[in-house]
């Protein structure tokens, strides 16, 4: 279980690996290196593993690229840039085309006008031609028209295309890439935006749970956990959450739930909906148990206005979850200064003092 207090452990023991292993001191292979020990994405950590003793920078960026996208968002947007001038130099030939077209169109118009328009008498022949030359040139100028709204269309579509890609990029920096749930760099986003107005905190329970014996649960019964089972947790977590609470996946076997709530008993009421529905759920195979293994959590529980600091607020819970832990596991402690608050519920409460 980790303590925001043991953060620079983390940092020193981070680059005492990063030295070990002759990894180059750059922001992007600090995030790597963090992910891989902290052990979020299994995938992420075997392949780097895989690397070996001597790791190259061009090797790290190639598994970047594969888990931490955002980091190489110059190599993306530099992409993009060249396809959108290609687009737009496309475009302005056609509409440079369109404009010769119309023009030509005009002066046809123009002629044919003048003939028609003649006081002299009518020349059979004359007309005959105007009418035939002004025929050929709607249907030219309407396949023109047809071409060039065609093209049109495929440039809003390759627009549009471009446009997605960079929004996913965008999405990439947010969101956990094996739960999809938000990751922990929103999780601090969102924390921090709770004390945005100096003047008046925005009502927050935060809730941060882990599970209680996580390291042993694998869909295989295997050690590490596979990301399969994160993903079958967090689909579990979205399922519960049908008051469209925050929910972040922290690390290995914890998550984070921001509640836009203070009140004690509805927050008590969302954490207990996240643990029936981890009751309902037994595809466990553990190296103790096998079989219909029940999952459970224990709940580390704290409110903004309590805190000074989203600092503040992050350690209140994360004392309280290990208060929980303390009391046994399967349980859920909501921190206060105070006196212990009412323990004769079903959802078992304990202050943290």
């Amino acid at each position: 279980m980790k303590n925001t207090k043991q953060l620079p452990s983390i940092a020193i023991r981070l680059a005492a690996l990063m030295d070990r292993e002759r990894i180059e001191s750059l922001p992007r292979n600090y995030e790597l290196v963090y992910d891989v020990y902290s052990g979020s994405n299994p995938d992420l950590t075997r392949e780097f593993a895989a690397l070996g003793e001597i790791k190259t920078q061009k090797a790290l960026d190639e598994i970047g690229r594969k888990y931490l996208p955002h980091q190489h968002e110059e190599g993306i947007l530099a992409k993009t840039n060249s396809v959108m001038q290609g687009q737009m130099s496309d475009f302005l030939q056609l509409i440079q085309d369109e404009r010769s077209s119309l023009a030509e169109f005009a002066k046809i118009i123009d002629e044919a006008s003048q003939a028609i328009s003649s006081d002299k008498n009518l020349d059979r022949f004359a007309l005959a031609k105007s009418i035939n030359n002004l025929s050929k040139a709607a249907a030219q100028q309407s396949e023109t028209n047809k071409t060039l709204g065609e093209a049109a269309a495929a440039q809003n579509a390759a627009v549009a295309e471009l446009k997605n890609e960079m929004e996913a990029l965008e999405a990439l920096k947010w969101a956990d890439p094996v739960t999809g749930l938000a990751n922990r760099r929103s999780f601090n986003k969102t924390v921090v935006g709770v004390y945005a107005n100096p003047n008046k905190t925005t009502p927050c329970g935060l809730a941060i749970a882990e599970f209680d014996d996580f390291r042993n649960f694998s869909t295989s019964g295997e050690y590490p956990f596979s990301n399969n089972y994160l993903r079958e947790i967090a689909e579990v977590f979205k399922s519960a959450n049908t008051s469209g609470q925050f929910i972040a996946y922290l690390d290995k076997g914890r998550f984070a739930f921001v509640l836009n709530s203070e009140d004690p008993g509805e927050i008590m009421v969302f954490v207990e909906m996240i643990r029936k529905a981890l009751r309902a759920k037994k595809p466990i195979v553990t190296k103790r148990r096998t079989g219909n293994a029940e999952i459970t959590l224990s709940f580390g529980i704290a409110t903004a206005t309590g805190a000074g600091s989203a600092h503040e607020l992050i350690q209140h819970a994360e004392k309280a979850l290990a208060d929980s832990f303390t009391d046994g596991g399967n349980t859920v402690t909501v921190y206060s200064a105070g006196k212990p608050t009412d323990s004769r519920r079903n959802w078992m409460i304990y202050a943290s003092n």
